[in-house]
């Protein structure tokens, strides 16, 4: 599955005329069941089996030995998706120099540290999420807290407010493909920035 992922993003990115590498780098969830390319992020909170790459070693057998475009991509996106914000920042610092941009997701809270690194790599500990932030965490507020009160076991369900869209937007370098600039962005919807 892994493989086939990585292929279809490429062929859609080239067929774009772009040519994108995508390293997605997930937590362990449940008992072994993995969704990752290679390695699993969120050892603080969720010890890793002894017989898998810790994701510090994955991540660094996977990016280039120079910048992105001395790889053949145009940009290098990895996705770390992990609580532990000191692993994720950890991971950027691997990969700056090696991919245009390094982004948190899990939390579903967008966080607001966009930097470029020293040598050349965007970085976000958390993305956000896109959906309603009138939830918790895009899940329905009233049955969310019933359920932390443990009035209910109502099964959860996602918020239907408006929904805000928040991300990144990196302006990389034409020649390495590392990032020129980078800001983080929130449209519309509830999610009000600063009071």
């Amino acid at each position: 599955w892994e493989l086939r992922q990585r292929r279809a993003l490429h062929q859609l990115s080239q067929g774009l005329g772009l040519s994108v590498g995508v390293l997605l780098v997930q937590q362990l969830i449940r008992s072994y069941h993995l969704d990752m390319l290679k390695a699993s992020v969120g050892e603080l909170t969720h010890p890793l089996p002894e017989h898998l790459d810790d994701p510090f070693s994955a991540l660094e057998g996977e990016l280039p030995l120079g910048t992105p475009k001395s790889a053949g991509f145009e940009a290098i996106i990895v996705d770390v998706h992990g609580e532990a914000t000191s692993e994720k920042m950890a991971l950027g610092h691997v990969a700056d120099g090696h991919a245009s941009l390094v982004v948190g997701t899990h939390t579903h809270v967008p966080t607001s540290d966009t930097k470029i690194l020293k040598n050349g790599t965007a970085y976000q500990t958390d993305a956000g999420m896109c959906g309603d932030y009138n939830s918790v965490i895009g899940m329905n507020k009233e049955i969310s807290l019933n359920r932390f009160l443990k009035k209910t076991t109502d099964k959860n369900f996602p918020s239907n407010g408006n929904a805000s869209l928040c991300g990144v937007i990196v302006d990389a370098d034409d020649n390495s493909g590392l990032a020129n600039r980078a800001e983080s962005f929130i449209f519309n919807g509830e999610y009000n920035v600063g009071i």
